[in-house]
């Protein structure tokens, strides 16, 4: 009895070692990861924006575009295993705040960067506090040159005040072909400086100036003044608002009176929240939506409908995020965030006891990058600096209201750098547009639509159907737009004799009937819950995306005019513009030398078919869980009747494969749809009754009734968790995949 109790505290002893020294490890390696990855010092930028007031809208997207980036920056690590953290400051979009904001980043001993300001007048004075205390600057939409005018410190990745004066007066001249202008600008740093470089330019390209007025918010008597003098006039050409966005509804609204039929072009400021949102107080616009803003021209740096591939899919993810299309500064402010996170990222951050070294490294990173070889790539461009701090070959579009809403301009402009030898040519067709050192390309935008007469011979296992429909297009110039490439079809289709051939106005609209057989990939992920596309995509033959952009001409929707399909419901119909990308060897037949990336816009309609019924349903998930059924009352036969269990998981086996085969027969996929996993959970059931009746005989042997009685509770309790986790999984799916 002693020799069994010792052996007893022996082996409790031994146990109890193991237990303390496991335990002892575990509690070593949670703090050395503790330490190494979760107490490292996060890294804090700080954002100035307006947060309260008149361009409170304005504030949230910059917070939206930069929060957006960061938690992405984070979820890949942060910078070095670095959290990222945001500091947000309110500056009211006033100067005097803005000067309060600064001096209190300034204080801070941990804020690397700085974010923001939105307004010109608020980052002038901010970023003297910041050029005083060595804090780096970015901004994405304080366009006024001192901004970064002799502050080397202030960073900016949108276009400056002198270039977007210059190209607004610029595309007046040669795309929209007018000969006489006005200008109402603010009298403030934003307002002046966009007001000077526009008429420059405007003297340059022999566009008269019939008047100019300064327009001071503050001062009531202005905008009367301002109203009588252009009603007295006989015709004061395009107006030219460089106002703030805020201010320009007033302005606009009190020149809208019956027979009033002013053309008006504004800045970035006419592309923001706040300035379509400053109508929504007049009962007309209530009434009819766009009363004053339609046709009316302004420049955004950002758009996305021309925008580059990245932007995409930051599109896709703002929208997940916060259920809205991103305004020209959420897109703008992201990019801030990743340029930031790049220049912590290449300088190294030493902490807290070095912030002074650590600011100044991250100004010279920024500082350094003059080419295209140093730039960091965002949605909105290549961003890289010149002398000043100003973003090279920065991004500006050209966009006109219609019905409240932001639309491209049919000539839109590119940085560009070769001109070629036909440089005239080019001026005089308004292909280009030289302004001082820059030229800027021109791209044709097209607005395209496709009108289904009829869908047929859909063959679902095949991806093939055919489309009959309408194509059309609606240009300005003379572009050729019947030269273009399905990309989907079987066969070679050319678009031969327009249906329809108008021109108004230099604007042309040629429709086109196809009839035509098309292949999809159709995505069998969910079948037989499946939703599937069919699509219909093309783009041109020869102009690249540099040339021309296809953009959606009607809205996405439900199709009401289309035939019914043999067992699918058509859901809706969808209108959407992506790059395609190919490889090119110019000019070598080598195909081992070096290839260039060639992007064209691609046109596609996307007709969205849901099954019908329960009938395919049923067909294919029925006997599946009939067998899972049959598989389960295995564990309610006897022991003793072997022979029936042996029968019961044969019969099972054979139906299984048989629905199997039927599967592979009825769609062809490399992937595993929902179906086959369902198959191959009764395939898993399967070996678990056989495992278990294996088991079961063999105790039935040495006639161990309580340990048969334990493997059979175990099975039928196994069997339930497979079938319950396997339906959860189902059912989880099938939702992730169709919502």
């Amino acid at each position: 009895m002693q020799f069994v109790s010792n052996a007893l505290k022996k082996a409790m002893k031994k146990k109890l070692i193991i237990f303390s020294s496991v335990t002892i490890a575990l509690i070593s390696a949670g703090m050395a990861i503790f330490f190494l990855f979760v107490r490292q010092e996060p890294v804090y930028i700080a954002v100035a924006a307006p947060l309260s007031g008149a361009r409170r809208a304005e504030g949230e997207a910059m917070l939206r575009g930069i929060s957006l980036y960061l938690n992405e920056a984070n979820q890949k690590g942060g910078i070095d295993g670095r959290r990222i953290r945001l500091r947000s400051f309110n500056d009211k979009n006033r100067p005097r705040d803005a000067g309060i904001v600064a001096s209190e980043i300034a204080e801070n001993k941990d804020i690397l960067i700085v974010l923001g300001h939105f307004s010109s007048e608020a980052s002038i004075t901010a970023g003297r506090f910041y050029r005083k205390n060595g804090i780096p600057a970015i901004t994405a939409s304080a366009t006024a040159n001192p901004v970064t005018s002799g502050n080397d410190w202030y960073f900016r990745i949108t276009s400056d005040n002198e270039l977007q004066g210059s190209f607004i007066a610029g595309y007046i001249s040669k795309s929209l072909n007018k000969n006489s202008a006005s200008i109402i600008f603010t009298d403030d740093s934003y307002g002046t400086t966009l007001a000077r470089s526009f008429e420059k330019t405007a003297r340059d390209l022999s566009l008269n100036i019939e008047r100019k007025w300064k327009f001071q918010p503050e001062m009531s008597d202005e905008l009367k003044r301002i109203s009588a003098e252009l009603r007295a006039m006989e015709y004061p050409g395009i107006i030219f608002m460089a106002v703030h966005g805020d201010h320009a509804p007033e302005i606009i609204s009190s020149l809208k009176f019956p027979g009033a039929d002013y053309s008006i072009i504004g800045p970035d400021s006419f592309a923001t929240p706040s300035f379509i949102g400053g109508f929504n107080k007049y009962p007309q616009e209530q009434t009819k939506p766009g009363y004053f803003t339609d046709g009316i021209y302004a420049v955004s740096p950002f758009l996305m409908d021309i925008a580059n591939e990245k932007a995409h899919t930051f599109r896709q993810k703002f929208i997940r995020k916060y259920k809205e299309e991103p305004s020209w500064v959420a897109a703008c402010y992201y990019d801030a965030a990743m340029l930031a996170v790049e220049a912590i990222r290449m300088s190294g951050v030493h902490g807290k006891e070095n912030i002074r070294r650590d600011r100044r490294e991250i100004r010279g990173f920024m500082a350094s990058m003059k080419t295209m070889d140093d730039a960091v790539k965002g949605v909105t461009g290549y961003i890289y600096f010149d002398k000043n701090g100003d973003m090279k070959s920065p991004f500006s579009s050209v966009v006109f209201y219609q019905d409240n809403k932001l639309f491209p301009a049919y000539s839109q402009y590119q940085m560009g750098h070769s001109v070629g030898n036909d440089a005239l040519r080019k001026v005089l067709d308004s292909e280009i547009i030289m302004l001082k050192d820059k030229t800027m390309n021109r791209t044709d935008v097209v607005y395209t639509g496709i009108d289904v007469g009829e869908i047929s011979n859909l063959n679902v296992r095949q991806g093939t159907y055919t489309a009959d429909f309408q194509v059309w297009f609606r240009y300005k110039g003379g572009v050729n737009v019947a030269d273009i490439k399905f990309m989907n079809a079987v066969g070679s289709v050319r678009l031969e004799h327009p249906v329809v051939n108008k021109s108004k106005d230099n604007i042309t609209v040629q429709s086109y009937h196809v009839k035509a057989d098309f292949k999809n990939n159709f995505d069998f992920h969910a079948y037989p819950f499946d939703d599937q596309d069919m699509r219909i995509s093309f783009r041109h033959a020869s102009h690249t995306r540099d040339k021309l952009i296809y953009i959606p001409g009607t809205p996405d929707g439900k199709v009401t005019n289309l035939n019914p399909l043999s067992g699918w419901n058509i859901k809706n119909m969808r209108f959407y513009q992506d790059i395609i990308t190919t490889a090119s060897t110019p000019g070598s037949r080598d195909f081992s030398a070096p290839q260039n990336d060639i992007h064209y816009s691609q046109f596609n309609a996307a007709i969205r078919i849901q099954r019908k019924g329960y009938d395919v349903i049923l067909r294919n998930f029925l006997p599946v869980l009939l067998m899972a059924l049959a598989l389960h009352m295995v564990y309610f036969i006897p022991y003793e009747q072997y022979g029936i269990r042996v029968w019961v998981i044969m019969f099972s086996l054979a139906a299984n494969s048989f629905c199997h085969h039927r599967l592979l027969s009825d769609i062809e996929t490399a992937y595993w749809s929902i179906t086959e996993y369902a198959i191959f959970t009764v395939y898993g059931l399967l070996c678990l009754s056989v495992i278990m009746s294996i088991i079961i005989f063999s105790l039935s042997r040495g006639e161990k009734i309580v340990k048969i009685k334990q493997i059979n509770r175990a099975g039928k309790i196994l069997h339930f968790l497979i079938v319950l986790t396997a339906a959860t999984g189902t059912w989880l799916w099938v939702r992730s995949l169709r919502f």
